[in-house]
């Protein structure tokens, strides 16, 4: 049976949403290191892309949380 390309992206769509529900379930091994933790990858990654939006998005200067560190900056 040939695949059409409307199919394959479908199916390149509902592979990548099984993919990324699996990281809900994954615990992050940084805990494993550390002792204590529950967060999942799937948590994490959430937090990241949040923190870098707001980041990217925020005015000059007001782009990181009170307290947290700028790795760009020297």
């Amino acid at each position: 049976m040939k695949k059409t390309k409307k199919r394959d992206s479908t199916e390149n769509v509902v592979n990548f949403l099984f993919e990324a529900g699996i990281l809900a379930k994954t615990p992050r091994s940084g805990f494993h290191f550390l002792g204590t933790g529950d967060q999942s990858v799937a948590e994490h990654v959430s937090r990241v892309v949040f923190d870098w939006l707001h980041s990217s998005l925020a005015p000059e200067g007001r782009g990181h949380a009170q307290g947290s560190k700028n790795v760009s900056s020297p």
